[in-house]
């Protein structure tokens, strides 16, 4: 198939949610990545609590920093690094770059890609942040430690993921025409 001057570049961004009444094993950790790319069958080996999928927005910020690795720009890594959780409720847009009310943040636990897709994983334990209900996530490029850090490459509305225990966050990136 011959590309067209019309056709267009999207980035493109999934999230799966895994929620758990324990901490896991580092062996379940691999397992729950597993789980998440498509190998349902191992459900049954997991104390999954709760499941959640939705698709987010990639705003501005996140694409200018794709555009200017491809233009040969080294200001940025391009490494989406950092996942932040918030409280906030105001929807995003595509000047949108950072959290409404960040809470929490947790450096990448995982990173793969496959062709066009990049995944990338958070595991919170359950003792890492208060078990409390998140209505926003982030997952950011070159982030630090530090709220409000880095490059937003995707922001979402959750819907209300609840914690109670520990959690497993995996975004798949897709790079599509």
């Amino acid at each position: 198939m011959k590309a067209k001057a019309s056709d267009k570049l999207a980035i493109t961004g999934k999230y799966k949610v895994l929620t758990f009444y324990r901490d896991l094993k580092e062996h379940e950790i691999e397992n729950a990545r597993r789980y998440v790319r498509g190998q349902k069958a191992l459900a049954f080996l997991l104390p999954i609590e709760r499941e959640y999928e939705v698709s987010n927005l990639c705003p501005a910020a996140g694409r200018g920093v794709v555009a200017r690795i491809l233009a040969g720009d080294t200001t940025y890594t391009g490494a989406v690094n950092y996942g932040a959780l918030g409280s906030g409720s105001t929807p995003f847009n595509a000047t949108s770059t950072q959290l409404n009310t960040e809470v929490y943040r947790k450096l990448s636990s995982g990173a793969e890609y496959d062709g066009p897709n990049a995944y990338i994983d958070w595991y919170i334990a359950s003792g890492d942040v208060a078990n409390q209900t998140f209505n926003e996530f982030a997952a950011v490029i070159d982030g630090t430690a530090s709220a409000n850090t880095g490059q937003a490459i995707s922001l979402l509305l959750t819907g209300g993921w609840v914690k109670s225990g520990a959690m497993f966050v995996s975004l798949s990136l897709s790079i599509n025409g």
